[in-house]
């Protein structure tokens, strides 16, 4: 069966139509591979950033003896639209004259 058809439609094979088309989706694919890992890239350099200088500020902080706890809610409303909610405590020590 398989040999019929080829038979039947060699000249179609010869034309290069079918490698040309799989070819051809096979690139455009490739061509969307940097628009989905730029984005992850990005995220992945921020988040090194931000993590070297909160781990700079922690160790400032545990100079003084300083510490600080950080609580974030994130909850959603009957619509779907969500909101966040952030709270910062900060614990200093009992020698720490702090007047507003």
């Amino acid at each position: 069966l398989i040999c019929i058809w080829r038979c039947k439609n060699n000249n179609f094979f010869d034309k290069g139509f079918v490698s040309t088309i799989s070819l051809f989706i096979f690139f455009v694919g490739v061509s969307f591979i940097p628009l989905s890992f730029g984005p992850l890239n990005k995220f992945k350099q921020n988040m090194g950033v931000a993590t070297e200088k909160k781990n700079t500020l922690d160790a400032v902080l545990a100079l003084y003896n300083i510490s600080y706890d950080i609580s974030t809610t994130i909850s959603k409303d009957v619509h779907g639209i969500e909101s966040c909610k952030s709270t910062l405590e900060v614990k200093l020590p009992p020698e720490f004259k702090y007047q507003p």
